[in-house]
């Protein structure tokens, strides 16, 4: 698994090291690279603000149970399977 935080520096405290360790708990070893990043433009905290208000909008639908997909497991693995195979040709 790889996964990419953009947080401010002091939030990274006791609560983001939890998140790790339960994104992380099937490993016993994890590697973590720190990279410093400039100030967002304008644009780039616009669609970070888009990009909120949309899980928030897809939260209150779950919630609600509008707009819901859901499919068992083997038809996830079907699905799966057809994709690789596309991606294959």
């Amino acid at each position: 698994m790889q996964t990419t935080f953009r947080i401010n520096v002091t939030d990274i405290n006791e609560n983001f090291l939890k998140v790790l360790r339960a994104l992380l708990k099937k490993n016993k070893k994890a590697e973590i690279t720190v990279q410093s990043v400039s100030e967002s433009s304008a644009t780039e905290r616009d669609a970070s603000r888009l990009y909120w208000e949309e899980i928030a909008s897809r939260i209150k639908n779950a919630e609600l149970g509008k707009n819901l997909v859901s499919f068992s497991e083997d038809e996830f693995e079907n699905f799966s399977n057809e994709l690789l195979a596309r991606s294959k040709r």
